[in-house]
């Protein structure tokens, strides 16, 4: 499996590409080249490397939110991901308001939301901030609501990304 980033000379000839035009980039970036494993089940594997290395852009094919340039991706379970902190929340929504929409991407119903509500704000223990707008929120905080949304339905696999700045 691998990924490339494209340019092209136009947007047109981009455009043209997602109907199936032979159109060659004008520039191609592969970040990510002939890369295949297997995880087993009950297995936790840690992903490290420099920054540009591709780790994150790994952790997006197999979540689903980016689609490799070459080859494919099999999973077997349900995965939640954090791959970014909070999630994508809207800063001008509360926790609460930011967990419906969550969990709404992710497929769940409005009623599974409203039934694991409690749990999820129990286990961020936030508090009253739970319906506060999020950017009232510290990034521990934020990371608490993601986790507590993201682990809420028992995956059967859990992507987290965290980043970490070492000094020089």
């Amino acid at each position: 499996m691998g990924k490339a980033f494209r340019t092209y000379k136009s947007e047109f000839h981009r455009f043209g590409r997602w109907f199936g035009l032979p159109l060659k980039p004008a520039e191609e970036n592969w970040v990510l080249r002939n890369i295949s494993f297997e995880i087993p089940a009950g297995s936790a594997i840690g992903i490290v490397g420099q920054n540009g290395a591709g780790k994150s852009t790994l952790l997006k094919m197999i979540t689903g939110t980016l689609q490799p340039t070459e080859g494919n991706i099999t999973i077997n379970g349900r995965i939640a991901a954090i791959l970014e902190l909070g999630m994508g929340f809207n800063p001008e929504l509360t926790g609460r308001q930011n967990v419906c929409h969550a969990a709404g991407l992710m497929g769940f119903s409005p009623e599974q939301i409203n039934l694991a509500m409690p749990d999820i704000e129990n286990f961020a223990e936030i508090g009253e901030y739970f319906d506060q707008a999020v950017r009232t929120y510290s990034s521990g905080m934020q990371v608490r609501v993601a986790f507590a949304t993201a682990t809420a339905w028992r995956p059967e696999i859990l992507m987290a990304l965290f980043e970490f700045q070492t000094a020089m």
